[in-house]
């Protein structure tokens, strides 16, 4: 019997990839996306590239990255917030889900709000290395968390607020040796909740954090219209009617890598505007494509949770992980660049922290 190795389903994908993109545009007569194809195939290097080689500087300056990014994704919220304070003031009545949103460098709130998530949680995870003894450099990366959290709790985009506390929860209850540092985290993070929530929010705080609570709730306005547009989609099976020379209504083989846009596909419902990962590269690649990532990404998770003895650090590639695919479902990070980084880069961070695990022993 044949065993699959994550190095082997991924490899199995790309090839998929390829022949399914040149046999759609040949077929089909759909253009031939070589961009779509080739990014598979330059992020697919990345992951290999962290999972297998000796890459400390590089792993340092991935990290590095998703802190930068969310810390001016952050700041962008904070300066548009400022402003939403002067507005609010003044007698405005817009409500402060919209006047405290803004797009960030992200493609919207939700991916903004994303990457301030992914900032936040490797913000903590700095704060437990051992090796930044320099109370400069800690106090560098509080102060960055802080501004980040900040930005985050602006976004007013629950998922990742929730997301957010929940890991940090996670993370705090499972870890085996706290130290000041996790106390002084939780601290920072109960004092600036309090502090947004008085300046920006005032007496709409109480109403604010039901808005928040309610980030799950199926009685909750934007989830029934998530599940109403997943049940007209057919969940992860759409009926796509397409203005292309390729009609996919009821197809289940996909229209190609990177074909896809949203906003130029219908449905008998109207335009597909339901932003998610899985929907979007179901779409592309079809079924088969899904199922063939969805194992891939299965076997690298398994990979890691069959390590014998899971490092602290692993723990915390698996939560950032477990974020992103939970985030994907809800805003489709992985249409961007940033986005794509995110994922492969933690996914080929974690194999590489297993390995490391192993060679030590």
């Amino acid at each position: 019997m044949i065993r699959f190795s994550y190095t082997r389903c991924l490899l199995v994908f790309l090839v998929y990839v390829v022949l399914h993109s040149f046999f759609v545009s040949i077929v089909g007569n759909v253009d031939l996306s070589i961009v779509g194809v080739a990014g598979w195939i330059l992020w697919a290097g990345l992951f290999l590239t962290l999972s297998l080689g000796r890459t400390e500087k590089l792993v340092s300056a991935i990290l590095s990255t998703m802190i930068f990014v969310a810390f001016i994704n952050a700041v962008a919220h904070l300066i548009e917030a400022l402003a939403g304070i002067q507005i609010r003031s003044a007698g405005s009545t817009i409500p402060f889900t919209d006047i405290y949103r803004y797009e960030g460098i992200g493609v919207n709130n939700g991916i903004s709000s994303t990457q301030m998530l992914i900032g936040a949680l490797i913000s903590y995870y700095y704060l437990q290395q051992k090796y930044m003894f320099f109370k400069c450099t800690r106090l560098f990366i509080y102060l960055s968390f802080a501004v980040i959290f900040s930005g985050l709790m602006l976004s007013t985009i629950r998922g990742s607020i929730v997301l957010f506390f929940f890991s940090i929860f996670v993370l705090f209850v499972f870890k085996k040796r706290r130290t000041r540092n996790d106390y002084y985290f939780i601290f920072l993070n109960f004092l600036l909740t309090i502090v947004i929530s008085t300046l920006f929010y005032g007496n709409e705080t109480t109403e604010y954090m039901l808005f928040i609570l309610k980030a799950f709730s199926p009685e909750d306005p934007g989830n029934i219209e998530r599940l109403s547009l997943l049940s007209q989609y057919g969940g992860l099976l759409p009926r796509v009617i397409a203005d292309t020379p390729v009609s996919i209504e009821g197809s289940v083989f996909g229209i190609g890598a990177g074909v896809f846009s949203y906003g130029a596909y219908y449905t008998p419902h109207g335009p597909l505007s339901f932003e998610n990962s899985a929907l979007r590269l179901r779409i592309e690649l079809g079924i088969m494509g899904l199922i063939l990532f969805s194992v891939f990404v299965y076997k690298v998770i398994r990979f890691a949770l069959r390590s014998k003895g899971l490092s602290p650090t692993n723990v915390v590639y698996l939560t950032l992980l477990a974020v992103i695919i939970l985030r994907s479902l809800q805003n489709d990070i992985l249409q961007t660049w940033l986005g794509s980084l995110y994922f492969w880069g933690i996914l080929g961070l974690l194999v590489h922290s297993v390995r490391l695990n192993f060679a030590r022993r």
